[in-house]
């Protein structure tokens, strides 16, 4: 089996966490390069992967078939993903906040130029209704079952919906992970999540012209209907906390007759790095394989298709 190389550089949490998770992608061959290493002295071997130096990536290599950006949210600017992307197929989890339409479309044209394909997260709101599909089939044993559940708190999004004009406070949920797995069990029912919008409006704010703001945003486009709720301050301190907000893989067990093997995960992407790692894999992969289709510029993650993601067995 010829296995698709790719190199990952950016945060240490990020980097170990792909070192961690990558044994169990057995068609990836993973090389980390990293600013501890020593110049001068050999790389080192990790579980699931090779740590190589930093400045090896300084000069074009060819060797590698897509390079993983594991950035923390400000990590890289648009300049420095720009020369990322004239010398490797790159997979970015940028995060929503940062990302401006003018700034995909420089993405896209350096990468075009460059014959490159560039994958950037644009947050990781928009795979959340996909999430049990991709643990299913691109993470998971096959036929494995899975729990989730906790409505999902989006931080970036709240802050960006906070930042209007007329707005005081502002908090964005998607649903819960039940109705999204319910929904994601049916695949020829599934739908996107609906989005929960609470606010509190400034003395100023009129909640008409805030509603139509809203639904200008392109960010709320990537999901189904928005619920907005115009609350008080006492109402938003009572919902901030009752409500869990998603978090991380709690823990997994054997259950059932079948002894199958149950994972219950809370989605917060950005507070989870073994999901984080597990996904930037799997959509390495998939950007390998768009690339060899003869796809090229900038795209997000909704521009390809779940089954790019998926290990199969032609890959063995």
């Amino acid at each position: 089996m010829q296995k698709i190389k790719i190199g990952a550089i950016g945060s240490p949490r990020l980097l170990a966490s792909l070192l961690e998770v990558e044994d169990a992608f057995m068609d990836l061959d993973l090389t980390v390069f990293s600013d501890s290493v020593i110049e001068g002295e050999e790389p080192k071997q990790a579980a699931g992967g090779k740590i190589q130096p930093r400045h090896v990536l300084d000069d074009p290599i060819d060797q590698l078939d897509c390079l993983i950006l594991a950035t923390d949210p400000s990590d890289y600017l648009l300049q420095a993903r720009q020369t990322f992307i004239k010398q490797f197929n790159t997979v970015d989890n940028i995060q929503v906040t940062g990302f401006r339409q003018p700034q995909q479309d420089q993405l896209d044209g350096v990468a075009r130029d460059h014959g490159h394909l560039a994958l950037t997260g644009v947050d990781w709101a928009p795979a959340y209704y996909q999430m049990n599909q991709i643990l299913a089939q691109a993470i998971l044993p096959q036929g494995k079952t899975r729990y989730l559940y906790h409505a999902n708190y989006q931080p970036a999004l709240s802050q960006l919906v906070q930042d209007l004009e007329g707005v005081q406070v502002a908090a964005v949920y998607l649903d819960s992970a039940e109705t999204v797995t319910d929904s994601s069990q049916q695949p020829e029912e599934a739908s996107l999540p609906s989005q929960l919008i609470y606010l509190v409006l400034e003395d100023s704010g009129q909640e008409s012209a805030i509603y139509q703001t809203l639904n200008r945003l392109p960010q709320f486009g990537l999901v189904g209907d928005q619920d907005v709720h115009f609350i008080d301050q006492a109402s938003m301190e009572a919902l901030k906390k009752d409500t869990s907000p998603a978090g991380a893989l709690i823990h997994q067990q054997v259950v059932g007759p079948g002894q199958e093997l149950a994972y219950e995960v809370d989605l917060k992407l950005s507070d989870s790095s073994f999901l984080q790692a597990n996904l930037l894999l799997s959509y390495a992969r998939a950007t390998v394989r768009a690339y060899q289709r003869g796809e090229r510029g900038a795209k997000t993650m909704l521009d390809l298709p779940l089954s790019d993601l998926i290990h199969s067995e032609e890959d063995q």
